[in-house]
C-alpha cells in the first residue's frame, strides 16, 4: 500500500511539504496494478483499505494543490512495476532532490496535472509542466460581468465605489459611501461608469 494523499472532487488537500524523510515500501506491484484507475468514493469514509490496490508503489496523490517533496528517498523491498508517484488532478507539485528507485515502472505518472517540476533527482532528467494559463477576458465580457454585478444589487443598498484622485490605474478605487441608489436610472449611471473603467483597464493590460 503506497502513502495516500487525496482529497475529493471539488475539495482538494492543499499546501503540503514533505522533506528530509525516507520511505520504505514492500513493493511487488504488477503491470496490471499500474494500469488501475481507482474509482471515486466521495461519500465513503476515507479508510485506506477501501481504495484497494493502487497504481503507485510509494505515493498516490489525487485532488491535491501545492505539494512539495524535497530531500526525500523512496525505496521498495521487492521489485515493483508501478510508478513511484501517481498524480491525478494535481496542481502545483515539486519533486526536488528526490532519490527514486530504478525499476520496471516509470518514476511518475501524471493525469490532469499542471504546474509540475521534477528537478535534481539523481538518475532522472529534469522536467516541468507550466501552470495552465487562463484566457484573458475581453472588455465586452468584463463589462457584462460588471453590469450583472450591479443589477444583482438591491436598489436601496449603498454603493461603496468612488474613483480615487489622482486616478493612477483605471480600476484604482477607494471605498466611500457616495449615495443611496433610489432609482434604476442611478443604477444605470453607475453601471456605465464601472463598465468604462473596466474597458479602460483591459485595454491597458
Amino acid at each position: 500500500m503506497p502513502s495516500i494523499i487525496s482529497g475529493i472532487p471539488g475539495h482538494a488537500v492543499e499546501d503540503i511539504r514533505i522533506s528530509n524523510c525516507t520511505f520504505l515500501h514492500r513493493g511487488g506491484g504488477t503491470a496490471e496494478m499500474a494500469a488501475l484507475q481507482p474509482a471515486e468514493r466521495p461519500d465513503d469514509y476515507p479508510e485506506p483499505a477501501e481504495f484497494g490496490s493502487l497504481p503507485a508503489q510509494h505515493f498516490y496523490l489525487r485532488h491535491v494543490r501545492n505539494i512539495e517533496f524535497s530531500n526525500v528517498e523512496v525505496a521498495s523491498v521487492m521489485a515493483d512495476a508501478r510508478p513511484s508517484f501517481w498524480l491525478g488532478d494535481v496542481s502545483g507539485a515539486d519533486l526536488l532532490h528526490v532519490k527514486l528507485p530504478r525499476g520496471a515502472g516509470p518514476a511518475c505518472v501524471l493525469n490532469d496535472v499542471s504546474d509540475f517540476r521534477m528537478h535534481s533527482n539523481r538518475g532522472f532528467n529534469d522536467m516541468s509542466i507550466e501552470a495552465e494559463r487562463r484566457p484573458r477576458r475581453s472588455a465586452p465580457r468584463l463589462a457584462e460581468l460588471a453590469l450583472l454585478w450591479l443589477v444583482s444589487l438591491d436598489v436601496h443598498q449603498q454603493i461603496f465605489f468612488q474613483p480615487s484622485s489622482p486616478l493612477l490605474e483605471p480600476l484604482n478605487f477607494r471605498f466611500e459611501t457616495i449615495e443611496t441608489i433610489e432609482t434604476i436610472e442611478t443604477l444605470d449611471d453607475l453601471a456605465v461608469f464601472v463598465t468604462k473603467r473596466v474597458e479602460a483597464w483591459v485595454c491597458r493590460h
